[in-house]
């Protein structure tokens, strides 16, 4: 006696706000190839949440297309990986908006499961700035003053796990930093930083 058993059929979507630009684009690319040399049996979509940036890679989709392309070609299964640093509006509506899309009937997607943002937990502050101070110049080339710029975010837990980064960079690699361009943290650097050497190189 033999049992139909469904066969599952997945897919992986990269959610990032998205970008106009070539350079941008291209960011989004190698981070593709970088998922696709880890699955290459699994497809991999993306999703914009924009709605100011036009869609016009054939592989690009708003949040909405993209859960319906997939139920439309037979994947039961997904991936939702978003590109944000840290939590705060942006994943909490990603959450919700999900929530909303999985609710409806669909045909063959039953599944899905939502990834963290990059610093989702304690552990991930050591990660992250131990990255960053990998991908500086050798000592002997390095400038006097580094400094990493963040977006921000409307969050308190989110603006605490970019605080997090800046402590362990200040603390591993002495005049290393990490401001935001949203809040005052950027001016409060610079005050801090007011006392600098005429000549001294700042990385940006």
């Amino acid at each position: 006696m033999h049992t139909n058993v469904p066969i599952e059929r997945d897919a992986i979507v990269l959610v990032a706000f998205g970008s106009a630009t070539e350079r941008g684009l291209d960011v989004y690319r190698k981070l593709e190839q970088e998922i696709v040399v880890h699955y290459p049996q699994v497809p991999v979509i993306w999703a914009f949440t924009s709605e100011s940036l036009p869609s016009d890679h054939k592989k690009i989709f708003n949040l909405h297309d993209a859960v319906e392309h997939m139920d439309r070609n037979g994947i039961t299964r997904a991936v939702f990986l978003p590109l944000y640093v840290v939590s705060g509006t942006a994943y909490e509506k990603l959450e919700r908006d999900l929530h909303s899309l999985f609710s409806q009937p669909l045909l063959n997607l039953k599944k899905y499961a939502l990834g963290s943002p990059l610093l989702h937990e304690a552990r991930d502050a050591d990660i992250v700035s131990q990255a960053l101070l990998d991908s500086l110049p050798d000592e002997d080339d390095a400038p006097e003053r580094i400094l990493f710029m963040g977006h921000g975010s409307s969050s308190e837990i989110g603006n605490a796990a970019y605080e997090d980064v800046d402590d362990l960079l200040d603390r591993t690699w002495p005049g290393t930093r990490l401001a935001l361009l949203n809040g005052d943290s950027f001016e409060t650097l610079l005050a801090e930083w007011g006392d600098a050497e005429e000549g001294e190189r700042v990385l940006l």
